[in-house]
């Protein structure tokens, strides 16, 4: 009797201390095996008598849930622990010198003779004015990474951009946000997703394509007249195979200047009256584009892409008779052979858009033109001829225009040189500007790129404008002389040579 009385003693002894093994090990196993290490144990406790088949099977769905608990929990904590560890920081500064060689004034023949000031200007060059030297164009960090497997998150901001929120000129200078948005992916590879937020207007090559890789000192006003800022608050969905997204990453990573990737399709909507403005109307931009980055069996790659939007814009600032919103939509086709080591890019644009129009006859009767001398279209004409006009009128004009660049990427023993040269030309309107002035574009660039290391790069490149219309009046009323007639300020054949440092990080 005592010998079976200590026999159940030492059961209840061993049953007790598996129940407190037990109950330790539930809080002191390790999250990332505690499943597999429950099991283990509960086998060998099985095994030695010190628990039944029964106690087994009943313990043993505790410990999956309690694992499975445990490892959910440490999965929500080393994401919070490791958020900030998948983003990355980068970014890039641009410190240029312009010297404008023979910016002089002069006398342009128009109606009444109008004398004008052929000050050379250009709202993509800010630092073409005889009182700048130096000037810091891009100062930008980006910070961007996969925070989830569902979400991609892109900011950037620029140290050195325009803080003014109006039409103005000037060249006050500060932090500005450019990027804001996130990309929701709907599957595992990403080829699905949404891009929600403050991003590039997916219209054109020119404007997507990063200015830290563009080799013209800036955007062409045929493309980047359509998008100011190139970037605008909007909702996309972007679509493009596994094959097309590897490639859009590797043509920058091959330094071969690539547009990044926006998709093979895409489509969405956005506000559609600039960067960091608000919309002035309530009516919608909407945009499609579709791109492909093709290869061939050498490796040489090139791309096509086609797309356009339709919308109502509202010229800002506008001292116009007749401000109000105007139909604003444009179609583009581009072209890219991709430097291997001979490359060219083509892109055109066709549209309408609202422009602002002066009356000619000085006695304020006849036909309505704009400074470009061609007859208005639409019923322009017949709505304003007779009326005396002193300030401008906006109505729905057309426009068109592009560039053709060629260049040769040269890898050599010191670093990379680039030489290329573009010929730009637009003939429309510049719809960000005060009411909407008339806007013409002839330029030839010659340049070449020098990058010795992947951090540093230089590039100078003289420009030949032909001609180039000055909208940065103050107002954006035009020239007036004689009666009530006027044109914006024009240069012609002026030359002018850019130094531009820049440094990556």
């Amino acid at each position: 009797m005592t010998h079976l009385k200590q026999n159940k003693q030492t059961s209840a002894f061993k049953k007790g201390a598996a129940a407190a093994l037990l109950a330790s090990c539930s809080w002191a196993l390790p999250a990332v095996a505690a499943d597999d290490a429950m099991t283990d144990l509960l086998n060998v406790l099985r095994q030695r008598g010190s628990i039944s088949e029964a106690e087994f099977q009943r313990m043993q769905p505790n410990a999956a849930k309690q694992a499975s608990a445990v490892s959910s929990a440490l999965s929500k904590d080393s994401l919070k622990k490791d958020w900030f560890g998948k983003m990355s920081i980068r970014g890039y500064v641009q410190t240029r010198y312009t010297h404008v060689m023979n910016d002089t004034e002069g006398t342009l023949t128009g109606p009444g003779a109008i004398s004008l000031n052929n000050r050379l200007t250009s709202p993509t060059e800010p630092n073409i004015a005889e009182r700048e030297s130096f000037f810091m164009r891009r100062a930008r960090m980006i910070f961007s990474g996969d925070v989830h497997d569902h979400l991609f998150l892109y900011a950037q901001v620029d140290w050195q951009a325009g803080v003014n929120s109006g039409y103005s000129e000037a060249l006050a200078s500060g932090l500005q946000t450019r990027d804001m948005y996130g990309d929701i992916s709907l599957d595992q590879d990403k080829e699905h997703r949404f891009r929600i937020g403050v991003s590039k207007v997916p219209y054109g090559f020119v404007n997507l394509q990063s200015s830290q890789n563009r080799l013209s000192i800036e955007r062409p006003e045929a493309l980047n007249s359509a998008v100011e800022g190139e970037r605008d608050l909007g909702l996309y969905y972007m679509w493009a195979n596994k094959t097309a997204r590897e490639r859009f990453r590797d043509l920058n990573r091959l330094g071969l200047k690539g547009s990044g990737d926006y998709g093979v399709f895409t489509v969405g909507a956005y506000n559609g009256q600039g960067l960091n403005r608000y919309d002035s109307n309530r009516n919608l931009h909407t945009v499609v584009r579709m791109a492909y980055p093709f290869q061939l069996e050498s490796g040489q790659f090139f791309e096509l892409g086609l797309g356009g939007y339709d919308g109502k814009f509202v010229p800002g600032n506008s001292t116009a008779k007749n401000a109000q919103q105007f139909v604003d939509r444009r179609v583009a086709a581009n072209f890219v052979w991709y430097p291997q080591p001979f490359g060219m890019e083509v892109e055109y644009t066709v549209g309408e858009g609202p422009e602002s129009i002066i009356d000619y006859d000085s006695e304020g009767r006849g036909s309505f033109r704009n400074y470009r001398g061609s007859a208005l279209s639409g019923a322009a004409a017949g709505d304003f001829a007779g009326r005396n006009v002193s300030t401008p009128i906006i109505t729905t004009e057309k426009l068109h225009g592009g560039y053709v660049l060629f260049n040769y990427k040269a890898d050599t023993d010191y670093g990379t040189v680039i030489p290329f040269t573009r010929w730009s030309y637009f003939d429309g309107a510049r719809k960000f500007a005060a009411n909407a002035p008339s806007q013409n574009v002839n330029e030839v660039d010659i340049g070449v790129e020098y990058q010795p290391w992947p951090c540093f790069e230089v590039s100078l490149v003289y420009t030949k404008a032909f001609v180039r219309t000055n909208t940065a009046a103050g107002t954006g009323t035009p020239i007036v002389g004689g009666g009530n007639t006027g044109i914006y300020n024009l240069s012609k054949d002026v030359d002018r040579l850019t130094l531009q440092l820049q440094f990556n990080y």
